[in-house]
C-alpha cells in the first residue's frame, strides 16, 4: 500500500486553489457553488473531525504485529 506524501496532497490543493480562483473570475455562478461547497464542507468535516474517533489506536491494539 502507498499513501500520498502530505507534500504532493498540498501542492495538489495549491495548484486546485488557483484553478477555482481563475474560475470563480470568470463565471460568478460557479464562484457561489464553490462557496456554498465549502460552507457546506466546512460544517460537516468539522463535525467529523470532532466525533469521529481514530480507529487506528483500536486497530493496533487487536491486530498490529499479531499476524
Amino acid at each position: 500500500m502507498f499513501t500520498t506524501p502530505k507534500e504532493v496532497l498540498d501542492a495538489q490543493l495549491a495548484a486546485w486553489d488557483k484553478i477555482v480562483e481563475k474560475h470563480s473570475q470568470a463565471d460568478p455562478t460557479f464562484a457561489k457553488i464553490v462557496a456554498s461547497q465549502k460552507a457546506w464542507a466546512k460544517r460537516v468535516v468539522s463535525w467529523k473531525l470532532r466525533t469521529y474517533v481514530d480507529n487506528r489506536i483500536a486497530y493496533d491494539h487487536y491486530f498490529k504485529g499479531k499476524q
